[in-house]
């Protein structure tokens, strides 16, 4: 096969060795200690005590009254407090967590000069496409192993209901897992842009605190153009959190388009780029 065209063998071996880089490395190791010692207190602390309060009837009253129906005050109706919570929490967490674990793509490869040579033994497709599986499959991995944890965490708690304890866990783990993927594009695209996984981390918070204020002031002079903000990676999270898993599922295809659009321009940008 052309060393220009997109190998799915290429693919899976550079899939499998960011997967290996994640538990060889002392940054894979830093990465999963931190990982744990956050959902550890997460799962100790903010869920455990907010499940509680998602139980009391007159705290559903109140925060029902002060905020209205739906957004925060719809988690009370799902019928597992602790992985409403979850929820909530990983559809805020996770996204970062996808900027500094996918910020360096290819930011240092391209500065060592180290992609040339990984490019004489496969296409810069297939470079791209592996990496970005590889790095998908870590934070499946990730939210797998934290929702698990929450199950478990439910039936600490007293919750017997298993089979619906898991239904619900499968989609939350799908919607998620969806959430990132263009997160996990848009890191592709900008490692590419950067000159480090620091400066890629920087240029995104530029990318996502400036971009939804550019759309905010189009939208004031035309109103029409507040539909741009669904092009951003991450903004139908407000929209996520007052629904169900169940119910997220019928925006599936925007983050999915939303991805595909990153990997175009991150390709257009790789092909352009001299190594």
């Amino acid at each position: 096969m052309s060393s220009h065209s997109l190998s799915m063998r290429h693919v899976g071996l550079t899939a499998g060795f960011e997967l290996k880089r994640l538990f060889q490395t002392k940054r894979g190791l830093l990465w999963l200690l931190a990982f744990a010692l956050v959902w550890g207190l997460l799962l100790r602390y903010p869920i455990l005590q907010a499940s509680d309060l998602l139980r009391n009837p007159q705290m559903q009253e109140f925060v029902t009254a002060l905020l209205g129906e739906g957004g925060i005050a719809a988690l009370f109706d799902w019928p597992h407090p602790e992985l409403a919570v979850y929820w909530g929490l990983a559809l805020l967490l996770y996204p970062m967590t996808a900027i500094g674990l996918c910020a360096d793509q290819m930011a240092s490869d391209l500065q060592r000069g180290t992609l040339r040579f990984l490019t004489l033994r496969c296409s810069r497709d297939s470079l791209l496409l592996g990496r970005f599986l590889g790095l998908m499959l870590i934070q499946m991995a990730m939210v797998l192993s934290s929702v698990m944890a929450t199950i478990g965490l439910a039936l600490y708690n007293g919750d017997t209901q298993l089979m619906s304890l898991l239904s619900h866990a499968l989609l939350i783990s799908l919607n998620l897992l969806l959430v990132l993927l263009p997160f996990t594009a848009t890191m592709a695209l900008l490692s590419l842009i950067a000159k480090s996984g620091r400066q890629a981390v920087v240029l995104a918070s530029l990318f996502w605190l400036f971009t939804p204020l550019l759309i905010g002031l189009l939208a004031m002079i035309y109103a029409p153009l507040e539909t741009l903000r669904f092009l951003v990676p991450g903004g139908q999270l407000g929209d996520l959190i007052g629904t169900s898993p169940a119910q997220a599922l019928s925006l599936a295809w925007l983050p999915v388009a939303q991805a595909l659009l990153m990997l175009v321009l991150a390709q257009m940008t790789l092909k352009r780029t001299a190594l």
